[in-house]
């Protein structure tokens, strides 16, 4: 029963309440594939340096692939962490550990009891590296690799005239851990991101050819001096007496959370010279290194910014036809939560753009808010196996000339030309939205785009959920359209973007007009010329003009 209630947590923890329904065929090539596609980004993050996706993303993958082996525990695992130590070149003297992320604010919490000798530093987004220099002078730089084994940088970095070629010290050898990182002016975390500035780091030391201006926009922070003094603060004194001032000056004592708290987000909304993704928080003294060990250590958390992008899988694709007959892409997704947005759909765009992502129902993507907190595809982090890919609709079907009376077909684009013509491009009606023209379109009442100004205070009667109060609104609304304008009413009928001047003419003239008459008059384009000079002779909007004649509506009769 434990192990049972354990499970669960973890589920939990990881997002998914349930676990997927995969045969046991199903999960090994789900499986199977992910250790390929984690072992790819592994091999270019710790030989090469090079993130192919971020960080919070990443971590996310590892948390799904844990959940399907707790999900499927006869699965054989792969060692795939492994195979990222093929053709390492340099055995790192000191090995670099890791550092376990927190995330919850009471496990932070409980990690900060009865710990004194607190230090915060930020936790820079950069590329991990060990510099070592030999009386004072910088004699070796090696990739962070995967932590016991890394490449040899030191030509490049010897080529970086801001990263310390010489050190004040009369200490034989220094041993240094760090983080290379690109300057920057300004950079607001929480609006810009990372911006890939750990990306230009690596592309900068991956190109054969030196390029001296990029060389010159990276800088070293330091993080670790594993030999140096027991104690935080003389590490400190030192380290600064050597030359050292990034990670030197940014590294505070804390001991409250709330210290820690507030300087988190001091650093993830003001304008600093580097880019973070989070806080370091660790205890000032330590084992020394020659004890350490490629795994997280007791004495070191990392506590990370928000996350700004969410993983999660596609579970459906559908599609919406708009007022003019433009089909969108909607993609129904794992609910996800961003920036306390709970996120259940995207809106992809037009169908040549899912054709173009080749998104099907089973990938998993990564989802961020933009800067109008409108979620959006941010990658496809991996494909499913078994992928299934929905048909396309046909295009042709819909256009601006269709759906300007009901059919079950025309469901779709029908509620968006009434909703259309509610809302503030139109009459700007109070109250009445897409769910109330649904009631009226499924009683019968409504079956063209204008029929509701021949409705009666009556016909409201008996309508489910349409009280008599919103029976009366609707009703004086529906009356007060009738003294609209002319130009308001061409606008209802989808012949938009029409100047004022177009009221001292009626129907009976721009039927007539040809499409040089139309662009002279109204000062639209060639394509939309053509459009309306279609549309206004077409059967169906004709009769339309015959309904809002009888009504005595303005241009019409």
């Amino acid at each position: 029963m434990q192990k049972i209630v354990l499970i669960i947590l973890l589920l939990a923890n990881m997002g998914w309440a349930n676990c997927p329904n995969f045969t046991t065929y199903q999960a090994e090539k789900e499986l199977l594939s992910l250790e390929s596609q984690i072992a790819i980004w592994d091999n270019a993050y710790f030989i090469n340096g090079h993130s192919l996706i971020p960080d919070e993303v990443y971590d996310q993958v590892l948390n799904r692939y844990q959940q399907l082996l707790i999900c499927f525990p006869n699965y054989q695992q792969t060692d795939f962490s492994q195979q990222v130590i093929i053709n390492h070149k340099i055995i790192h003297p000191v090995v670099h550990t890791g550092v376990k992320k927190l995330t919850s604010i009471d496990a932070i919490k409980n990690w900060m009891v009865n710990k004194t000798d607190l230090w915060l530093q930020p936790k820079i987004d950069g590329v991990a590296v060990t510099l070592i220099y030999e009386h004072g002078i910088l004699v070796s730089a090696i990739s962070r690799g995967n932590g016991s084994y890394g490449e040899n940088w030191t030509e490049k970095v010897k080529l970086m005239p801001m990263v310390p070629q010489k050190i004040i010290t009369l200490t034989p050898q220094v041993l240094l851990q760090g983080e290379l990182f690109w300057l920057v002016e300004n950079h607001i975390q929480k609006q810009h991101g990372s911006n890939n500035y750990r990306s230009k780091v690596a592309g900068t030391l991956m190109e054969k050819l030196p390029n001296h201006d990029k060389l010159s926009q990276i800088r070293f922070w330091v993080w670790e001096w594993p030999a140096g003094p027991p104690m935080m603060t003389q590490r400190l004194t030192e380290l600064k007496q050597m030359g050292f001032n990034y990670g030197v000056d940014d590294t505070t004592a804390i001991s409250t959370f709330l210290q820690a708290q507030a300087i988190r987000e001091q650093l993830f909304n003001s304008p600093l010279n580097y880019p973070t993704d989070g806080i370091i928080i660790r205890e000032g003294k330590r084992p020394a290194g020659q004890y350490w060990q490629v795994k997280e250590p007791y004495w070191i958390i990392a506590w990370k910014y928000p996350i700004q992008e969410k993983l999660t899988v596609v579970k459906d694709i559908q599609f919406s036809v708009g007022r003019t007959g433009k089909i969108s892409t909607i993609i129904y997704i794992e609910p996800i939560t961003i920036d306390s947005k709970k996120i259940t759909r995207l809106y992809l765009g037009s169908i040549n753009q899912l054709i173009k992502t080749d998104i099907a129902i089973g990938d998993s993507i990564a989802v961020k808010l933009s800067g109008q907190s409108i979620p959006q595809l941010k990658s496809i982090v991996w494909r499913a196996v078994d992928r299934k890919k929905q048909p396309l609709p046909d295009e042709k079907v819909f256009t601006f000339m269709t759906c300007f009376t009901y059919s079950k077909a025309c469901h779709q684009q029908f509620l968006a030309r009434l909703a259309w013509l509610s809302g503030k491009q139109g009459f700007n009606f109070n109250h009445i939205s897409q769910a109330t023209w649904l009631k009226l379109v499924n009683e019968g009442k409504v079956t063209s785009v204008i029929s509701w100004l021949e409705l009666e205070l009556n016909d409201f009667a008996n309508i489910p959920s349409i009280s008599e109060q919103q029976a009366n609104n609707l009703f004086a609304q529906f009356q007060l359209a009738k003294q609209s304008s002319f130009v308001l009413w061409l606008a209802a009928l989808g012949i938009t973007d029409l100047p004022p001047t177009i009221n001292q003419y009626c129907w009976q003239d721009i039927v007539l007009w040809s499409i040089d008459e139309w662009q002279t008059k109204t000062n639209i384009s060639l394509s939309k010329a053509k459009k309306y000079r279609l549309l206004v002779n077409s059967e169906q909007i004709n009769k339309l003009q015959k309904t809002l004649a009888r009504q005595k509506v303005s241009g019409f009769f």
